[in-house]
């Protein structure tokens, strides 16, 4: 007599081992798929810096020295001021943050998309990304020193203020830490 199936056995056995090799495969999967996304994010970021800088070189050829120039994003709309000022750059814009183009021509920033953070001081060509709990990502302009760089994060919870202090830079010792009240 001919067989013209599989036993249950067999097919027990066919499914624990792609029940292993998923379980294997799924944290992998899981890692690369946001390891794209925060890439993509840097880049993006990459991108709207290079359209600050360039938005300021062009005004400087058009002898328009813009001097400070400030880019605010909230809910994904942009503002700049002084007003008028718009970046050309392909992509999602940033929930919220800030851009900062110097009278020098130096960029920092410090943008929020909903999941990442990514900041960069007017110093430094690296863009780093982290990831935090969502809240205001501004730049805070201290007097304590001309090479300072901080990102604030604000949050309203439950009637109450919390702030944290991400990202804080102190001359060009990059003095990192963080704090909340």
């Amino acid at each position: 007599m001919k067989k013209l199936g599989f036993t249950l056995i067999e097919l027990l056995a066919v499914i624990v081992i792609l029940a292993i090799i998923a379980i294997i495969s799924v944290p992998t999967v899981m890692k690369t798929i946001e390891d794209s996304k925060k890439g993509s994010f840097k880049n993006g970021s990459h991108g709207i810096m290079k359209a600050a800088e360039y938005n300021y070189s062009l005004n400087i050829l058009k002898n328009n020295n813009p001097g400070k120039i400030k880019y605010m994003y909230s809910g994904g709309d942009e503002l700049s001021i002084p007003n008028g000022y718009v970046l050309d750059y392909k992509g999602q814009k940033p929930k919220n943050g800030e851009i900062i183009v110097n009278d020098e021509g130096q960029v920092s920033l410090a943008i929020y998309d909903g999941t990442y953070y990514a900041t960069k001081s007017k110093d430094s060509d690296e863009i780093e990304i982290t990831t935090v709990p969502a809240g205001e990502c501004v730049i805070v302009d201290t007097s304590w020193t001309k090479n300072s760089f901080c990102v604030w994060q604000f949050n309203w919870n439950n009637n109450r203020l919390s702030f944290f202090i991400w990202n804080c830079c102190r001359n060009t010792n990059d003095n990192r830490w963080s704090s909340s009240n």
